[in-house]
């Protein structure tokens, strides 16, 4: 399942050196699911296996056979992290949700969210300040 000729150079190197087994979507969706953690990767799954759901049977089979009996602790998908919590956040209020919806979406405390908000306020008024 090597999706070689591809470059995933913008990639952490154990992503990375998973995209090129699985290809960058399973990559992606496997940082997604356990980027941050100790996870323990079996020799072979059943079919109500976490990692089966995650990736189909191919991509799952690749890892179990490359990793499996190992534990491997994989970064943050470009999902997780505090860099999408503040994308999520920005855009939710960009949509005009509430505080406490944007703190549901983002994972941000309402307060953090509030606080944000004014800062958002502030960055406004301030565009307008050398207007002509």
């Amino acid at each position: 399942m090597n999706t070689s000729p591809k470059s995933f150079s913008w990639l952490p190197p154990q992503l990375r050196e998973l995209a090129e087994l699985i290809g960058v979507e399973a990559a992606l969706a496997l940082a997604d699911a356990v980027g941050g953690t100790r996870t323990y990767f079996p020799k072979s799954v059943g079919d109500d296996h976490w990692l089966l759901k995650t990736l189909g049977s191919e991509a799952a089979a690749a890892i179990c056979n490359r990793y499996g009996g190992n534990y491997l602790t994989l970064p943050l998908g470009p999902n997780r992290g505090i860099a999408a919590m503040r994308r999520r956040r920005d855009a939710a209020l960009a949509a005009g949700a509430s505080a406490d919806e944007a703190a549901r979406q983002s994972g941000y405390t309402v307060r953090s969210v509030y606080r944000r908000k004014a800062q958002l306020g502030t960055l406004a008024q301030q565009r307008g300040l050398f207007d002509d």
